[in-house]
């Protein structure tokens, strides 16, 4: 069984976890995913649910606090020639 799907765009999944969200360029193309469902269902066993309401708005306000996260780590500041990567001997 081979199905032709809409491009993914992002997948934001932890590997380890038994959830993740797939976003796709725009609703349109996430609903012909829930629409092949079924086949993805039997082929995968993967349990599938569109978005919306308050379960989407709870993903957006994950994905500003994730990036707040990710720019407020501390960084190591490197300046001039300590950018470059010397190759080890």
């Amino acid at each position: 069984l081979q199905l032709k799907v809409s491009p993914v765009v992002y997948v934001d999944a932890i590997e380890g976890d038994a959830e993740g969200y797939v976003r796709f360029k725009c609703p349109v193309e996430a609903k012909a995913i829930i629409d092949a469902r079924t086949g993805l269902q039997n082929k995968h066993s993967w349990q599938l649910e569109f978005l919306s309401g308050d379960h989407e708005q709870r993903y957006w306000q994950k994905i500003l606090v994730d990036r707040q996260a990710k720019l407020n780590r501390p960084r190591n500041k490197k300046r001039g020639t300590e950018k470059i990567r010397f190759p080890s001997i």
